[in-house]
């Protein structure tokens, strides 16, 4: 009976320590399945061999003291490695950070804000690195689903790519003249523009670029929202070519003469071309001068690069009038009894003199015939008998107050013959 009590007390004892060390095996660190690790806070008998906290541990029914063992016990408090950020776990125990959101509605008003206050190509290209860095894209500005944003965004991305200058109309506009009354200038592009004239160097802030009437020269740049920018030049003249003869003025259409050589300077900063007798002397004047030399007529044409025109007739004359015949005749013209050795000789007082002059070309200013001191006025018309020849006339009657001596030649002279260039025939 002792012996049955003692296998019994060795039995119950046995399933006391089993039950035990089942009980500390099942509560340690395995969790309870729901995604939350809790730590075992229970106390107990320093020496009980199913206290956690005891440096005695228990492996595979073996007690070893001082053995280092993992702490498989986690607070839920957090994780070092994790920056304070509260983790959470499924029934599995993974870890599932939070995507962090982009606002791109700032991100594009901080890169329009860019673009707008941009001065330079260089401004412009930090812009686009700033798009690119932040991924500032035509589909994520679409997913804001904001009609504001995408025409914000639709603007940007005009000035970021645009490279072509602004085009200025009429194609043959730069560089070119003309005498038109008013020019109309057009500009396209696909960007906002802003513009600078000058007139003769002047600006001019409120010109109407659709009619520009005022004479000068013009110089137009105009700039994009993107820095590309382009320039012309052009001119409006509606003045005509002024020509100098020995520097004095010439109307256009006058014709003038010149009893010396004729020296010819024109008047036009944009002197195309200078012809005389069709003959092209534009190089001799845009040097200074063309100069005629030779008797003769000169047909001066001049133009200038907007297509004004003047033509002159230039007549050099450096001969004087040639005299056809000069008759001086005693009593009456018609008296040819007189001989010829008398014809010129004084007669004696109250004697009627006849003189006729006749000359080869026109002149300006009638003769004046001087006898004894006395001066008379001639005549003068076309020849009777030749349509090419001048005749001048006068009738003179020898008194004693002339001075003059019976037998002697009679002493005249005949002055004032002027051709229209100013030669004098003596």
């Amino acid at each position: 009976m002792d012996k049955r009590k003692g296998i019994i007390l060795a039995i119950v004892l046995f399933l006391i320590i089993g039950l035990g060390t089942f009980v500390f095996a099942g509560g340690s660190d395995e969790g309870s399945g729901d995604g939350t690790i809790t730590p075992q806070l229970d106390g107990g008998d320093d020496n009980d061999p199913t206290n956690p906290s005891d440096p005695t541990t228990e492996d595979d029914g073996n007690i070893t003291e001082g053995e280092d063992r993992e702490d498989t016990t986690r607070p839920t408090g957090g994780n070092d490695d994790t920056d304070g950020d509260e983790l959470v776990t499924d029934g599995e125990g993974e870890n599932n950070p939070t995507t962090p959101t982009v606002d791109y509605k700032a991100l594009l008003d901080e890169l329009a804000n860019m673009v707008e206050s941009a001065t330079s190509k260089e401004d412009l290209a930090e812009a686009e690195q700033f798009r690119k860095d932040n991924n500032i894209t035509e589909e994520n500005v679409a997913a804001l689903d904001d009609d504001a944003a995408s025409k914000t965004y639709d603007e940007v991305i005009a000035i970021l790519t645009d490279n072509d200058s602004p085009v200025v109309t009429p194609d043959d506009l730069n560089g070119s003249f003309t005498n038109k009354d008013s020019v109309a200038v057009e500009i396209t592009d696909t960007t906002d523009v802003s513009y600078t004239l000058t007139i003769n160097g002047e600006e001019v802030t409120d010109a109407d670029l659709a009619n520009l009437t005022e004479e000068g020269n013009y110089k137009l740049t105009v700039t994009d929202s993107a820095f590309n920018s382009t320039t012309i030049t052009f001119t409006v003249d509606r003045t005509n070519p002024v020509l100098l003869v020995n520097d004095e003025e010439v109307e256009n259409g006058e014709t003038i003469y010149v009893n010396e050589d004729a020296k010819m300077t024109v008047d036009e900063t944009n002197l195309e071309s200078f012809t005389s007798n069709g003959n092209d002397r534009t190089e001799s004047i845009l040097k200074g001068s063309w100069t005629a030399q030779n008797d003769g007529p000169y047909n001066i044409v001049v133009t200038d690069k907007a297509g004004n025109k003047t033509t002159y007739k230039v007549v050099v004359d450096k001969t004087p009038i040639a005299v056809n015949h000069l008759y001086v005749l005693n009593n009456t013209h018609n008296d040819y009894n007189v001989s010829e050795e008398n014809r010129y000789k004084v007669i004696g007082n109250g004697q009627d003199l006849y003189v006729e002059y006749v000359l080869k070309e026109e002149f300006t200013s009638n003769p004046i015939l001087t006898i004894g001191g006395k001066e008379y006025e001639m005549t003068c018309d076309v020849a009777s008998w030749n349509d090419e020849l001048y005749k001048c006339d006068a009738h003179a009657t020898i008194s004693e107050d002339m001075n003059l001596v019976n037998g002697e030649v009679i002493p005249f002279t005949i002055t004032g013959v002027k051709d229209i260039a100013g030669n004098e025939t003596v």
